[in-house]
């Protein structure tokens, strides 16, 4: 694969946060819990704050993990899941600093899309901070490939934030989708935050069996039967779409604006924080 050219990375991004506080609440599908989410204005950075125990966690590489299929951040024993969806809403808000006041373990997953997200900013307004940010790049192309061959995630030195995702599903509701994204170009809000949360609905059923999901439902995933879905997709290539909304979110995990061209093929969480990783590990 031939690398893309990009002219001169920029060396910081404006600052920004939001204008006043908002908050919203909604059902963990993880523990069942109603969790209240608070993002309030800043200088300091992104940072979650874990009401039950009281810590202050900083986005960073060092606090994202992976969980079975969704986002942490974490610190110690404290943990805030399905963040994802919240972190992609803020990257393509511009929003560098901000705090993330959460009751529970867990993001709601509202409707399962980062839509609920990106209106929840809008309605804060934004300020802007003094000073830049300088952003995070990619020194080298970076091409990871995950253990069984059939997923890989490409990273190339670029000028501006771009983001392309290729979903290859053998399956006769998915099959072959693709979605691309432009942070400096596109609207969030219209092509990707719509997109929600899919899954096989098999694998859905055994997830529950299993207790790993305690509540959740068709309101907030989109099911994959052998012949049908749930409900009708927001946008065309809506499985590609939030595939790129997560891709977007990891990334942003890191705490801080990206200059670079992601590619992704059939990734995931965890190829996604391991490319985070590899490219930002300081060279031997």
């Amino acid at each position: 694969m031939t690398p893309p050219s990009g002219s001169t990375v920029p060396a910081a991004a404006s600052r920004r946060t939001v204008a006043h506080p908002v908050t919203t609440s909604g059902l963990g599908v993880i523990t069942g819990q109603q969790v209240a989410v608070t993002i309030s204005p800043s200088d300091q950075g992104l940072r979650f704050r874990h009401v039950p125990s009281g810590t202050l966690i900083p986005a960073g590489p060092s606090s994202v993990a992976t969980g079975r299929s969704w986002s942490i951040i974490s610190s110690g024993e404290a943990a805030v899941n399905l963040v994802e969806h919240l972190l992609a809403a803020l990257a393509a808000a511009g929003i560098t600093d901000a705090d993330v006041e959460v009751d529970g373990p867990e993001l709601p997953l509202l409707d399962g899309s980062a839509l609920p997200w990106a209106d929840l900013i809008a309605s804060a307004g934004t300020t802007d901070l003094p000073g830049g940010v300088p952003c995070l790049t990619v020194p080298e192309p970076t091409i990871l490939r995950g253990d069984d061959g059939s997923q890989w995630l490409a990273a190339y030195p670029h000028s501006s934030w771009k983001l392309v995702y290729i979903l290859d599903w053998p399956h006769p509701m998915v099959g072959l989708q693709c979605a691309r994204f432009d942070l400096e170009t596109g609207d969030f809000r219209t092509e990707i935050a719509p997109a929600r949360t899919f899954a096989l609905a098999r694998d859905a059923e055994a997830a529950r069996a299993a207790g790993i999901f305690q509540a959740g439902d068709t309101s907030s995933v989109l099911l994959i039967f052998d012949d049908r879905l749930s409900d009708a997709p927001a946008l065309p290539d809506a499985f590609a779409r939030h595939k790129l909304c997560d891709l977007l979110g990891d990334l942003y995990a890191a705490g801080r604006p990206w200059r670079g061209l992601f590619i992704g093929y059939n990734s995931g969480h965890a190829l996604n924080h391991r490319l985070v990783k590899t490219v930002l590990a300081p060279v031997s």
